[in-house]
């Protein structure tokens, strides 16, 4: 499977009533992944859900699919998150999100380190680096937009799917989000997910 970046529209066949499922879930929690906690994210509910992501995965990569991790997340106006751009290279292979709102202009934004002049986080990165190091200096710069370089967005669009290889380095775009409430806010589920052999 290719690693660039993917964009697939009109995603899920149901999306009404894929948005309607995300509503019912409690986005009030903060739960906690690899030490940090993730206001505005809701573990999904029908453990089904997995098995159906991951038969659509399946289909649009023509790739067997591993569901790690899905959750959908709200995130709203004046919304802090732990992290702004970084890479999820601890869970999966590739990542990818789907846009459960409508409203362009608030998509994901993709990047290069000014500095390290790397646009992810590689096993070889990793290795070169003292990763203790490495990982306090990407926490702290990532929250810092002067210290990258944009290298790709893909924009916001209703049922739109994006997918790429977990390392890149990326964050939601702007940073700043909109709304007060799941149901009017940047609702998007997110996947972590292994190509199978």
């Amino acid at each position: 499977m290719n690693n660039a970046l993917t964009i697939l529209d009109d995603f899920f066949p149901e999306y009404e009533a894929i948005r309607a499922f995300a509503l019912t879930h409690d986005f009030d929690q903060a739960p906690e992944y690899d030490g940090h906690k993730y206001p505005g994210f809701a573990p999904i509910k029908d453990p089904r859900f997995g098995e159906y992501l991951a038969g659509l995965l399946s289909e649009v990569t023509g790739c067997r699919v591993g569901i790690r991790m899905a959750c959908f997340t709200a995130g709203r106006e004046n919304f802090e998150t732990v992290q702004w751009i970084h890479a999820d290279t601890l869970c999966s292979s590739h990542a990818g999100v789907v846009y459960l709102f409508d409203r362009p202009g608030y998509g994901t934004a993709f990047w290069r380190h000014r500095e390290l002049g790397e646009d992810s986080l590689t096993r070889a990165s990793r290795e070169c680096l003292n990763a203790e190091a490495l990982a306090a200096r990407l926490q702290h710069d990532g929250q810092t937009e002067a210290a990258w370089q944009r290298t790709d967005y893909a924009d916001s669009r209703k049922n739109r799917l994006i997918f790429y290889p977990s390392d890149r380095f990326h964050s939601r775009y702007p940073q700043q989000a909109f709304g007060d409430a799941p149901d009017n806010c940047r609702l998007t589920l997110a996947i972590f997910f292994d190509i199978l052999p």
